[in-house]
C-alpha cells in the first residue's frame, strides 16, 4: 500500500514537469525505480528547455535516449522469441517458458531464478537453461534449510542434480527447527533450492517470451 502511494505521488510530480532528480530529492525514491514507474510520462521538449540546470537537461535527455533504446531492443526480442516459440520443434524448449511463467521469479531485474523443493522441477529448469548455451559455472545456487539438516550433504545432492559446482553456492539460509520431532519427508528432505542466473539478454528473452504467452492466452 505504501509503495502504491509513493508511485502515485511520483506520477503526480512528473505530470507537473518534475525531473527524476527533483522527484528523487523530494520522495527519496531511486531513479531506477522511477524509470519503471514513469517511463510513459516523458517530459516535453519545452519543459526540458525550462529546466534551469544544464546537468538536469543532460540527465533527462540521456534517460529518454536510454529508455528509447531499451524499448526498441525489447520489441526486437519480443518478435524473435515469439517466432522461436511458434516455430520450435523442441517441446521441452517451449515447455520451459510455461514452467518459468508459473514458477520463476519475474521481479529481479536481469536475474532469472526459480525456487522449488522438487528436484525434478529444478533439474527441468536447469536443463532448459542449458538450451540457451548457459554453462553450469554461470549459475548460482542458494539453499533454504533447517538448522538440523546437513548443509554439506545437501550441497552435494543439489550439485549432482544441477551440475552446478559447490563453489557457486551462496551462503545457505538456515531456519531454526521449531520442533524436535519435526521430520523432513519426500521432497522437503532436501530443503528448498534456488537456481539463479544473472544476465540481461537471456533475462529479456525469457520475460518477453512469457509476455508473448500472456498475450496469446489473454481473454
Amino acid at each position: 500500500m505504501a509503495r502504491s502511494i509513493e508511485k502515485e505521488k511520483a506520477r503526480n510530480l512528473r505530470s507537473k514537469g518534475h525531473s527524476y532528480s527533483m522527484i528523487k530529492a523530494e520522495l527519496g525514491i531511486s531513479k531506477s525505480t522511477l524509470s519503471g514507474w514513469l517511463k510513459d510520462l516523458p517530459l516535453s521538449d519545452k519543459r526540458i528547455s525550462e529546466l534551469q540546470s544544464n546537468s538536469e537537461i543532460r540527465i533527462e535527455k540521456n534517460r529518454i535516449t536510454k529508455q528509447n533504446k531499451k524499448d526498441a531492443r525489447r520489441k526486437s526480442v519480443y518478435q524473435k522469441v515469439a517466432f522461436d516459440i511458434e516455430n520450435s520443434k523442441d517441446p521441452e524448449f517451449v515447455a520451459g517458458f510455461y514452467l518459468y511463467w508459473g514458477e520463476g521469479t519475474k521481479s529481479a531485474e536481469y536475474s532469472i531464478a526459480l525456487t522449488n523443493t522438487d528436484p525434478a522441477i529444478i533439474k527441468c529448469f536447469v536443463d532448459w537453461l542449458y538450451k540457451f548455451k548457459i554453462t553450469p559455472n554461470s549459475l548460482k545456487i542458494k539453499l533454504h534449510l533447517y538448522t538440523d539438516q546437513n548443509e554439506a550433504e545437501l550441497k552435494k545432492y543439489w550439485s549432482k542434480i544441477t551440475g552446478v559446482p559447490m563453489t557457486n553456492y551462496y551462503k545457505s539460509y538456515q531456519k531454526t527447527t521449531s520442533s524436535k520431532s519435526k521430520s523432513y519427508k519426500g521432497m522437503f528432505s532436501h530443503g528448498t533450492c534456488s537456481v539463479i542466473y544473472h544476465e540481461r539478454d537471456t533475462y529479456e528473452y525469457v520475460l518477453e517470451g512469457i509476455k508473448y504467452l500472456r498475450t496469446k492466452y489473454s481473454v
